[in-house]
C-alpha cells in the first residue's frame, strides 16, 4: 500500500471572546506526498468544533478525522483558547451640588454598566443600586454614593459620586413695625421676644426659634 496520508500541520491559537462567536472549524488538507497519481492520497476534510466558552473565556477544539480506502485513519486536533470578554465599565457620573432641602429626599439611585460586547455570550451589562453615605446639617455637608459590581469572572469595578450639600438659607426675623406708645406705657414696656425661621421643609435644614 501507499504510505498513509498525513494532515497538514495545525497550531493551537488564542482568540477573543467576540471572535469566538464567529469562529468556524474549517477544513484541513491531507496528503501522502506520492508522485504517482495512482498512489496519491490527498484531499481535505471539514473539522468538528466542540468545547464551550462564556464571558469569562473557555476552550474550543477542532477535530479532523480521515479514513482512506485502505481503512487507515488519521486524526488532527487543534485547541483554541478563548480569552475572557473585556471588563464592564460603569456609565460616567459627575459630582454635583444640591441644596440642604434637596438633600432630604436625595436617593443613591442605580448606575448602569456594560462592556459593550456585540455578542450576547460575551456581553456583561446591567445596573446596580448605589450605597449612600455621609452626613449634613443646616450648615451643609457632603454625601457620597458608591457603586460596586463584581462579574462572574470575579472582576470588580467601582464608581463614586460626591454630592456637596449647600448650607440652608439664613433665618430671617419675623417682620416688626415701629410703634408709638404713651409716656406712661413706656414705664412698663418690655422688649419681648421675636421669632425667626429660614422656612426650610427638611427638619435637618430648619433654623427656627425666638
Amino acid at each position: 500500500p501507499a504510505p498513509m496520508a498525513e494532515f497538514d500541520e495545525v497550531e493551537d491559537m488564542t482568540i477573543s471572546c467576540e471572535e469566538a462567536g464567529s469562529f468556524t472549524a474549517g477544513s484541513l488538507g491531507y496528503s501522502n506526498g506520492a508522485e504517482n497519481e495512482a498512489c496519491l492520497i490527498a484531499g481535505s476534510v471539514e473539522g468538528e468544533l466542540s468545547g464551550e466558552y462564556t464571558e469569562c473565556g473557555g476552550t474550543l477544539y477542532v477535530d479532523w478525522t480521515y479514513t482512506d480506502d485502505c481503512d487507515r485513519t488519521i486524526t488532527a486536533k487543534k485547541m483554541i483558547t478563548v480569552l475572557p470578554a473585556p471588563m464592564a465599565e460603569f456609565d460616567e457620573v459627575e459630582d454635583m451640588t444640591i441644596s440642604c432641602d434637596e438633600a432630604g429626599s436625595f436617593a443613591a439611585g442605580s448606575l448602569a454598566y456594560t462592556n459593550g460586547a456585540s455578542s450576547e455570550a460575551c456581553l456583561i451589562s446591567g445596573s446596580v443600586e448605589g450605597e449612600l453615605s455621609g452626613e449634613y446639617t443646616e450648615c451643609g455637608g457632603t454625601l457620597t454614593v458608591n457603586w460596586t459590581y463584581t462579574d462572574d469572572c470575579q472582576r470588580t469595578i467601582e464608581a463614586s459620586q460626591t454630592i456637596t450639600v449647600e448650607p440652608a438659607p439664613e433665618a430671617a426675623f419675623d417682620e416688626v413695625e415701629d410703634m408709638t406708645i404713651s409716656c406712661d406705657e413706656a414705664g412698663s414696656f418690655v422688649a419681648d421676644s421675636l421669632g425667626y425661621s429660614n422656612g426650610a421643609e427638611n427638619e435637618a435644614c430648619l433654623i427656627a426659634g425666638s
